[in-house]
């Protein structure tokens, strides 16, 4: 098996690679610098591009400014990967990496949940609405730090919005259930029972409010890794990487080689 071409083109988790030592030899080997990232509860690594510096290091991080209720996705080991750019000087690359996995992901994600609002209100009130303005947060409009204020404000808008549709939803239903739902000529659930149609409201009503909950979890967090870098905008321009006790850190390959080849961040960070 090439260890390259194969466990390097996307992420992988550390446990499943032959040996520890055959994966950061081989990148080491074929010139490729290489980052280890701790991941929720589990590790893993990636190389960056052919073209990276070979600074005979390591990028190794931990991520405690990030909350571990969301998922270690596409986004987040994208912005992660940006940041080991950053560390070995490809800047241009790092910006446009995490730009693309961080703005243009939170605001598909608010597009995408609010798409499900909006079904959710066309099965539960009958109302269609598509008006969605996630979208519209990027057109003509520099990807500077107040962008995330205005997508999270836009989020914490439509989570009103939801919690006042639920209101709506319960007191109609409350006084006629029949008529109510009657009403909704557009739903597709008229052949529920009342029970299974109440029980759907109910879940899809959670989902939502955990939805909204954690978008705006995630939009804050989009700000954090560039701030700890002193960029000053989302392409991460005027930054310069520095290892930041607790966080990150490149490492020699000596230093890790004496470590057993652990890729355990808290081990060097």
């Amino acid at each position: 098996m090439n260890t390259i071409t194969t466990l390097f083109e996307e992420w992988t988790s550390a446990d499943t690679l032959p040996t520890e030592e055959k994966l950061l030899k081989n990148a080491v080997l074929e010139g490729e610098a290489a980052i280890a990232v701790e991941t929720g509860l589990t590790r893993s690594v990636c190389a960056l591009s052919e073209d990276a510096v070979n600074t005979g290091q390591i990028l190794f991080i931990r991520t405690p400014f990030w909350s571990p209720e969301l998922f270690y996705n596409t986004s987040r080991l994208g912005a992660l990967k940006a940041a080991g750019y950053l560390a070995f000087g490809e800047e241009e690359d790092a910006g446009t990496l995490f730009y693309e996995n961080c703005i243009e992901d939170a605001v598909t994600l608010t597009d995408k949940l609010w798409e499900k609002h909006c079904r959710f209100n066309e099965n539960y009130s009958g109302v269609v609405t598509m008006d969605g303005e996630a979208r519209l947060a990027l057109q003509d409009f520099f990807p500077d730090v107040s962008l995330s204020d205005r997508l999270l404000k836009y989020a914490a808008k439509l989570e009103r919005k939801l919690k006042a549709d639920i209101k709506a939803f319960e007191a109609g239903y409350k006084n006629d259930p029949a008529a109510y739902r009657k009403s909704i000529a557009s739903s597709h659930l008229k052949g529920l029972s009342d029970e299974e149609y109440l029980a759907g409201f109910s879940a899809d009503a959670k989902m939502l409010a955990e939805s909204y909950k954690m978008l705006k979890t995630h939009i804050k967090e989009i700000i954090l890794l560039p701030k700890l870098f002193g960029c000053c905008n989302y392409l991460l321009r005027g930054g310069t990487y520095r290892d930041i006790k607790g966080v990150c850190r490149l490492v020699s390959v000596e230093e890790v080689e004496k470590n057993g080849w652990s890729l355990n961040p808290e081990d060097y960070v």
